[in-house]
């Protein structure tokens, strides 16, 4: 194991951001630590997809 967690797949709910890692584990983390997020309209997040590294 890399030691690197590499996400899968994103949601939301009214209060969470969760993510699924490529392992199917969930880390589920509180809107409010990211505020452009909470403020997001459903419509936006509806639309929101991973950026990090390796992204082309």
């Amino acid at each position: 194991m890399s030691g690197l967690l590499k996400g899968k797949a994103v949601h939301f709910d009214d209060h969470y951001l969760h993510v699924t890692l490529m392992d199917d584990r969930i880390i589920s983390t509180p809107l409010h630590w990211y505020q452009p997020l909470q403020q997001a309209s459903l419509n936006t997040l509806k639309n929101y997809r991973f950026i990090f590294l390796g992204t082309r």
